[in-house]
């Protein structure tokens, strides 16, 4: 039986080299608050050589450890007593029970989970790992797994309230300038979290932070999907998913250098607030949505914007399409959120919050979370290595995506993409539940592993974004989008939040099943549900709801 970062459990030394590694993490632990009480040099020169290598390996760190120095020789000499007090050398598999047993006590539960997540190197599909560790033992609060946790859900938080409350800017501002007043607390936060000295500021940074990314999550789909021409709207779609991509794996390459220097971490986080800085001047040339445009009665600008983008001689009959929309909706009281309630509207919230339920309980945290231990199985030992495959697998997921979209439609998309990551989710378990070879399990997990980012990337990342303000009426875009991403950030959190506690208590694979289970639901949701806009303008697509609502 093979489970993908936790090895076989026969034979019974491949399930024992995995629980010695955990037990190399507790005594380093140990060791370390020992030092810190009564040797302080001794102290900072482990820390540093644990800044700099990786515990996914004990034997090594130990091994890497007795080469620095006759110093270091002794603390490692003093991990391995510690670490033979907490496991014993014959690894019989009724001792291997008890320790098992004695792992996931309850006792061991925020311990077993920091291990995980710091040889995982993600967290809340974050790249913030590597990082929150020299913060956490910089700003003083290493050791410490609720104030950890807490500098990175921050961000999650500031995200639910950004997505909560942008929709009434969006409609009082319009695109552009909301999202050039957006840049403001994602640069703000940068700043904030890049020289803070106290946990207080580098969580107002992080809230910042997120605060601006739940706005600019809700506000960049609309503002493609209002500008962009009806015959590419789908591809032009799908480059958020691509910025994405490439913004993980620029994140991961700019946090190779924390490997060597411990105060890293500010340099990244000051490099964080440069895309917004491009953004807002950026956006300065950029364009108004001329949806919007003909909303606030600026008639002649939105002429203009659709002469240069769209096409010269659709001018009028574009015009004519939004202005009747706008008048039917103007026809009616707006109440805002209440708005939601309402046909057709009510069903298209509905659809747009089961949409991001759908996707995040399909498993995508939950494959990021133990990514980098299923390569370890294979040779790939560097994190950071395998959570840069793991980010080109993604990128090459969303450059077919940018292909597709506007050939096969949304809803083939979705569905087909639903369908293989359930085929995946189901693959990898037939790797832990089967008595097969332990390389095949091995090739099996992998592969499992990289087809589901990759079918991931091709429909129920970009899709879902997509759909969602297509579906949505020009009165209520940005509330249903404001409330599907806010449905997003929950989800997000309760996954992260909840994910190793369910591992821990039922094991990978009846959660990895589940996980498949969910997809396949998703893929049944979207053929039952999903309205095919490929080829369709907004007023097209909105015109032909009503009339099914009606």
């Amino acid at each position: 039986m093979f489970v993908p970062g936790f090895g076989e459990a026969s034979p019974e030394s491949k399930a024992a080299k995995n629980m010695q590694d955990f037990f190399t993490y507790v005594a380093v632990k140990i060791v370390l608050a020992q030092l810190e009480s009564y040797n302080p040099e001794g102290y900072e020169e482990l820390m540093d050589f644990v800044s700099k290598n990786s515990l996914n390996d004990g034997d090594k760190f130990c091994s890497g450890l007795m080469r620095e120095s006759p110093r270091h020789r002794g603390l490692a000499l003093r991990i391995l007593e510690v670490r033979s007090a907490y496991i014993k050398r014959d690894f019989e598999w009724d001792n291997l029970q008890k320790l098992a047993f004695k792992m996931v006590d309850e006792s061991n539960t925020k311990l077993m989970r920091e291990y995980v997540l710091e040889t995982s190197h993600m967290e809340n599909g974050e790249v913030m790992n590597g990082p929150i560790e020299a913060i956490a033992r910089e700003l003083g609060f290493d050791g410490d797994p609720f104030l950890e946790g807490l500098v990175v859900s921050i961000f999650i938080v500031g995200a639910f309230i950004g997505s909560m409350t942008c929709g009434s800017l969006i409609n009082r501002l319009g695109c552009r300038r909301t999202l050039q007043i957006d840049m403001v607390p994602l640069i703000v936060g940068a700043f904030l979290s890049a020289q803070a000295h106290s946990l207080d500021e580098i969580l107002l940074g992080r809230f910042l932070v997120g605060l601006g990314i739940g706005v600019n999550t809700v506000l960049v789909p609309i503002y493609i999907s209002e500008v962009s021409p009806t015959r590419y709207r789908g591809s032009l779609g799908a480059l958020c998913q691509i910025g994405t991509c490439l913004g993980i794996i620029t994140s991961l390459s700019l946090g190779l250098p924390s490997e060597n220097d411990p105060h890293w971490w500010r340099m990244m986080l000051f490099f964080a607030s440069c895309p917004a800085f491009i953004v807002m001047l950026g956006m300065q040339f950029a364009v108004e949505s001329p949806r919007w445009l003909c909303k606030v009665g600026r008639i002649n600008d939105a002429k203009r914007v659709i002469g240069s983008l769209w096409s010269a001689s659709d001018v009028q009959n574009s015009i004519e399409g939004i202005q009747s929309v706008i008048k039917n909706d103007n026809n009616q009281v707006r109440q805002g959120w209440l708005e939601l309630l309402k046909k057709p509207h009510n069903k298209v919230a509905c659809i747009g919050g089961s949409l991001f339920v759908l996707q995040q309980f399909s498993g995508i945290n939950g494959v990021l979370y133990f990514s980098s231990l299923t390569f370890k199985d294979v040779g790939i030992t560097d994190g950071a290595l395998a959570s840069l495959l793991v980010g080109i697998t993604n990128f090459a997921g969303a450059l077919f995506a940018l292909y597709l979209m506007d050939k096969q439609g949304r809803k083939r998309l979705l569905t087909g993409s639903y369908l293989g990551m359930a085929c995946s989710m189901f693959l990898i378990v037939y790797s832990i539940i089967s008595p097969i070879d332990e390389g095949v399990g091995h090739v099996l997990s992998v592969l499992g592993t990289v087809t589901y980012i990759f079918t991931f990337a091709i429909g129920a990342g970009p899709v879902t974004g997509l759909i969602i303000p297509e579906l949505s009426s020009s009165q209520t875009r940005a509330e249903i989008m404001s409330f599907s991403f806010s449905v997003h950030w929950v989800c997000n959190f309760l996954v992260g939040l909840y994910f190793l506690e369910l591992v821990k208590s039922f094991g990978v694979a009846p959660v990895y099943a589940a996980f498949g289970s969910i997809s396949l639901l998703a893929a049944v949701f979207a053929m039952c549900f999903i309205v095919e806009t490929k080829g369709l303008s907004l007023e097209e697509i909105e015109l032909f709801l009503k009339g099914k609502g009606e």
